[in-house]
Parts: C-alpha cells; structure tokens; sequence
C-alpha cells in the first residue's frame, strides 16, 4: 500500500492478483485455495464418486493456471477427484442386425474420447422379437422388427440405435 496517497497497485497475473507493493506470491496463494477445495470434495463421498461435478471442474481449472513442476504434481496428486471426460459420441460394431429365430451375437460399443467412461446399457424395443443383456448378447426370439438402443451411462443424453429385424423360421415336424 502507498501510505501517502493510501492507494494499493495490484498486477493481475493467471494465479490471481499480486499487490506490486507486498509481492505476495499468488501461485502459493493458489495451491493453499486448491488443497481446501480437494479437502472439501474428498469430505463428500457423493462427490468424489460422481464422474462430474462442478466442484471438480473448477480443481481442475485452477490446476491447469499454475506452472510446471507444481501442475503436474497436483494433477497427479489429486487425479482421482478430476471431473472424468464426458462422453461425446458412441460407435457400435454393426448397424443394423438380420436374424432368425435362435440367432446370437454381440453389438459392442466404443465411447469416445477414449479417457471417456466405456460403460453402456443396451435396451431392446420388443423383447418378443430381440433381448439383448448388459454386455451386449443378442438373441432373436420371435418375428419382427426391434430397435437396440445403446446409451452411455456418464451421458445419458448420447445413443446410438441399432435396428434389427428377425424372420421367423418355419420349424417342420
């Protein structure tokens, strides 16, 4: 502060505000700030299971702004409470599935970004023509058509649908 004319000059750096007369260090200032957050996420169990949350983004947000080596170190130190990657898109191995009557196979999912959560429910419109379990295994049952759709479990807005149409077979005695 500038007694005499009772003034503060402050420079706006990355890690925060430093005041020209006091040379406070802002990145300290930033790392003390980024433990009480981590300690405040890891106190809440809801929280650090969750693939997202807010609180998450702004750790990392306020890792990214601090400089090498003190960065890597945090985000290594605390990667297990960084929000997860958000899936974007869900690729399936097949598009459309032709079947009979007792016909198996598999639609396998691949979620990107690849750092994303893989995991994925698989639901069938007409289980009297097609089931399909949590991997994937498909059965055809009966005649008709059904449609797979495939959702991401960290997005649940993002699918991918496969459509399936099943040819009863004539069983002859």
């Amino acid at each position: 502060m500038n007694t005499s004319q009772k003034t503060n000059t402050f420079t706006i750096t990355k890690a925060g505000l430093v005041n020209d007369n006091l040379q406070n260090n802002a990145e300290a200032e930033l790392v003390v700030k980024i433990e009480a957050l981590a300690s405040k996420i890891q106190a809440n169990p809801i929280l650090v299971n969750s693939d997202y949350a807010e609180l998450k983004d702004d750790l990392l947000l306020a890792i990214e702004v601090l400089s090498e080596p003190t960065k890597s170190k945090l985000l290594e130190k605390y990667a297990v409470l960084l929000p997860k990657e958000v899936a974007t898109s869900i690729e399936i191995s097949t598009n459309q599935i032709q079947a009979e009557d007792g016909d198996k196979g598999q639609v396998k999912a691949t979620v990107s970004p690849s750092k994303a959560s893989q995991a994925v429910t698989y639901q069938s419109s007409n289980t009297d023509v097609i089931t399909i379990d949590g991997s994937g295994n498909w059965k055809a049952i009966g005649a008709g058509e059904a449609i797979i759709t495939v959702t991401s479990a960290s997005n649940p807005g993002l699918t991918k649908k496969n459509y399936s149409s099943n040819h009863e077979t004539n069983h002859t005695e």
